[in-house]
């Protein structure tokens, strides 16, 4: 029974009233501890990282919704497990290890777990202990995106500066190639300059008819090459790609742009039908698992392909190849170009070799005909004039005196058309030789000039092909020619010599000096011819002058044997 103050009974609804808010006044502060604890896991919840607490026993105490559903768990089942028991994250077990073992209050530390469905996830953890040490709070900062964004930016400024240096090492190739002269010559040196960076290079050449793509060049080794001979049946230097009107290739080269693309697919556009399922496996067999294509086009003309196929390409790698197969398309061109310079000057030189020789045998004709029927002829009227004097009356004194005159006449001209047919065509040098040929020209070019002559010359003959002696014959008078008319010289010096068989003729003077802009003036025909006769037998010849102290010329030539002479 409950008493009021005064000590008598209290009322039974008093009694119920007093008790009722009691009860009250106890579960308000147990309400608003649960309201603060919800408020606390709300807080949590939403933050966007794991959070956990952890005993030094290291059991769980508690966690947050985004760790249990990384680790595919309700919060609840979490309590009381011992860390790392799912072993997705090795890292953080031994983390919370070494912080209680630690006298540290504070710590933190990279780590990466790996979540229930697998994905591998990178946090930076805080960890803080309270209720002295027993406990610590430990809190994930989430950096996947972040660490995935480092990692493609680091892989994009490797790509960058990979292909910076594989750009910067086909511009050096691409010069390598620019001096290339032949398409033969430039195929070997992109073949040469890609492999030399760990690639392949294949090349393909425009057929005639623009419907196939022929085989030029590559640079896979022999025993490669001899298994795709097998597997495809057909030889290499035989291999074609087709051009279908719609294809692949066709499109690639209409549109001239380069690409990148899986080395099976490539291969299985190029192997016969049955072939194409082992396009694949062939690529990886061959450690060929990537291919830029380029199209060799310059000024709107498309020449060809190139292919590079290896193992890390990518399409970063586009430009660069790019850059390379229009510095290669220009190299083909140029060298076309220049093949074809060099077919007209050949045929030109041909044509000036075969002018030159019909020259010297119509001047031999010549020089045979008037040495030979006017000399005779000559011979005849003097032998007649003579017959004729005799027999003129001795009184008729002025007729004798007049035969006389006439007969010196015929005597000058039997000499001017020995000349002229020596002129023509020293008979010296078709029956002595060279050296004669040049011993008599020298005293001839003495005799006329007033021009003091130093000769040097072997003691023997050389024996050699008599359409070679000519041209030395030629240019060694060409040369006394210059010397008379330009050089003002008063001393000329010849030398011929036989070094191991190279034929070397210097003629020097003292005179003016040949310049350098004379040497190179388009003009000078005369040093023009002088180059062209000895260069058509593989010669040389070089003008050397120094002012007002004279010039001395050049010539090397190999010396072939002579037809019926020795070597």
């Amino acid at each position: 029974m409950a008493l009021d103050q005064k000590g008598s009974p209290r009322d039974s609804d008093d009694l119920g009233v007093g008790a009722s808010r009691d009860s009250t006044a106890r579960e308000q502060p147990v309400e608003a501890l649960q309201q603060a604890r919800d408020q606390l896991q709300a807080v949590l919840d939403a933050i966007p990282g794991i959070v956990s607490w952890i005993g030094a026993d290291l059991r769980y105490l508690g966690c947050n919704r985004r760790l249990a559903e990384a680790l595919n768990l309700s919060p609840e089942a979490l309590v009381g497990r011992e860390v790392g028991f799912l072993g997705t994250s090795p890292e953080l077990a031994a983390f919370v290890r070494e912080f209680f073992a630690s006298p540290a209050r504070e710590a933190s530390r990279g780590i990466a777990s790996r979540e229930a469905q697998g994905a591998l996830r990178h946090y930076l953890v805080v960890a803080r202990k309270y209720q002295q040490d027993r406990v610590a709070v430990f809190v994930g900062i989430d950096l996947t995106e972040r660490k995935r964004a480092e990692e493609a930016l680091r892989h994009s400024l490797e790509e960058t500066a990979r292909g910076q240096r594989l750009l910067l090492a086909l511009s050096q190739a691409a010069q390598a190639v620019q001096r290339a002269r032949s398409p033969d010559e430039v195929h070997r040196v992109i073949g040469d300059e890609v492999a030399r960076l760990g690639y392949h290079a294949t090349l393909f050449t425009l057929t005639d008819d623009r419907a196939h793509l022929a085989l030029s060049h590559h640079t896979f080794e022999p025993a490669i090459v001899r298994a795709a001979e097998k597997v495809a049946g057909i030889a290499v230097q035989d291999f074609r790609l087709p051009l279908a009107p719609a294809g692949f290739l066709q499109r690639l080269l209409a549109e001239g742009e380069t690409i990148f693309r899986p080395t099976g697919e490539i291969l299985a556009a190029a192997l016969p039908g049955p072939l194409r399922s082992l396009a694949d496996r062939l690529a990886d067999r061959l450690d060929l698992q990537q291919s830029i294509l380029a199209p060799l086009t310059v000024g709107g003309q498309t020449y060809g392909l190139l292919v590079v196929t290896g193992i890390g390409l990518t399409e970063a790698d586009v430009p660069a190849v790019t850059a390379f197969a229009n510095q290669t398309a220009v190299a083909l061109e140029n060298a076309r170009l220049y093949a074809q310079v060099r077919a007209g000057e050949e045929q030109l030189r041909s044509l000036a070799s075969y002018l030159q020789t019909a020259r010297e045998e119509e001047r031999s004709h010549i020089a045979r005909e008037i040495h030979d029927e006017l000399g005779q002829a000559l011979t005849a009227l003097k032998m007649d004039l003579s017959w004729l004097a005799q027999r003129l009356p001795t009184d008729q004194s002025h007729l004798a005196e007049k035969t006389g005159v006439m007969s010196d006449l015929i005597d000058s001209i039997v000499q001017t058309v020995r000349r002229v047919a020596t002129e023509l065509r020293p008979g010296l040098l078709d029956h002595v030789g060279l050296t004669a040929a040049i011993e008599w020209q020298i005293q001839e070019f003495a005799e006329r000039t007033g021009i003091a002559c130093d000769l040097y010359l072997g003691e023997e003959e050389l024996a050699l092909d008599a359409d070679l002696a000519t041209a030395i014959f030629r240019i060694f008078q060409e040369t006394l020619t210059n010397v008379a008319r330009h050089a003002g010289a008063t001393k000329v010096g010849v030398e011929l010599q036989d070094r191991s068989g190279e034929l070397v003729l210097i003629v020097w003077d003292n005179g003016r000096g040949l310049t350098e802009s004379q040497v190179r003036d388009p003009r000078s025909l005369g040093l023009l011819g002088m180059r062209e006769r000895i260069r058509a037998w593989g010669g040389d010849i070089t003008f050397q002058g120094v002012q007002e102290r004279g010039t001395t010329v050049t010539l090397r030539v190999r010396r072939p044997s002579a037809r019926g002479g020795r070597q």
